[in-house]
């Protein structure tokens, strides 16, 4: 718009308006509160733990298993060669594995809408993958989106939610932001979860303003 072009518009991801297909739980949700946690290769250099995220991941695991009773799920969310959350959840869950909370989700077999029905079922959600996050602000789950881009910054001002649940995991001199920001989303946990259900319907039904728009053309 700035540089003078008229016919511009912003509107919401498409995948904001897909819904949750129902599909088998993993049986620990009946006893456990749960965080669904998604982290890629790109965001974990290498699956690298030693990295400055992967300390920073490491500091909020073990503030989860030694302050929290929450169940950490894993999420891979990206299945492609070269680009395999699976891969990155293996050297987590083999880090944790004696504290018998934390699982990895066996995604092979489920599509886009049945791993969206999973995260709605979790109370917190940390994302690295920008879908994987929509699929919890669009189930109204409290959520931190670990943003490299200004997608993920757009997206969040859009639902009027803190700067502090956007962590930038691709910096490089930052101390402690994602445990930091995890404690303030376990704090404001309700009121960012009312955030959400306020503006969540709204959010959607003007992503349907995308076939109106291209019509027109």
């Amino acid at each position: 718009k700035n540089l003078g072009l008229k016919n511009v518009v912003c509107l919401p991801d498409p995948a904001f308006v897909l819904e949750p297909q129902v599909t088998a739980l993993p049986s620990f949700f009946g006893d456990n509160e749960v965080i669904g946690i998604n982290i890629s290769p790109y965001i974990l250099k290498g699956n690298n733990m030693c990295s400055t995220f992967g300390k920073e991941l490491k500091s909020l695991l073990d503030f989860i298993f030694n302050e929290t009773k929450l169940y950490v799920l894993l999420i891979p969310h990206v299945l492609w060669h070269g680009q395999d959350d699976r891969e990155t959840a293996s050297v987590i869950e083999n880090m944790y594995r004696k504290t018998n909370r934390i699982s990895i989700l066996d995604s092979t077999n489920l599509n886009y809408q049945q791993i969206r029905f999973i995260i709605s079922k979790c109370k917190f959600f940390i994302g690295g993958r920008t879908h994987a996050v929509i699929s919890a602000y669009s189930t109204c789950i409290p959520t931190i989106a670990l943003g490299y881009s200004i997608k993920s910054k757009g997206i969040a001002k859009d639902l009027e939610l803190n700067e502090k649940l956007i962590v930038n995991a691709t910096a490089k001199n930052y101390e402690l932001n994602l445990l930091n920001s995890f404690i303030y989303l376990m704090d404001d946990y309700q009121n960012i979860k009312d955030t959400l259900f306020s503006i969540m319907p709204t959010y959607k039904l003007s992503t349907f303003l995308i076939k109106d728009y291209i019509s027109k053309l």
